[in-house]
């Protein structure tokens, strides 16, 4: 082997050993302390929380959209159906998933 060759190998290896030596454990074990000397955050009542969440949104009208929406997607689902795939497009598909 060239000794040109083996210079993109060393160097990842040196990037490697000079990663290594940096201290990630530091960083941690400051997070770590600060978290333990930070106070517990105070506790409120349930009442108090579910007070700021908005009224359901849902009405009567709500129903007869959602009805409307369905059958629009049905009816989309059928045409889609009737109208079936040409054997160009069959022969492709199956062949590019069967093999």
């Amino acid at each position: 082997m060239r000794p040109r060759a083996l210079l993109p190998a060393l160097a990842v290896i040196a990037l490697g050993l000079a990663a290594s030596c940096t201290s990630v454990l530091d960083r941690d074990t400051q997070s770590t302390q600060a978290l333990r000397a930070a106070g517990y955050p105070a506790l409120v009542p349930a009442e108090d929380l579910t007070a700021s969440v908005p009224p359901p949104a849902i009405t009567p009208q709500t129903a007869r959209d959602l009805d409307a929406r369905a059958n629009g997607l049905r009816a989309r689902a059928e045409r889609l159906r009737a109208e079936g795939v040409d054997a160009g497009t069959k022969a492709r598909t199956q062949a590019g998933v069967g093999g």
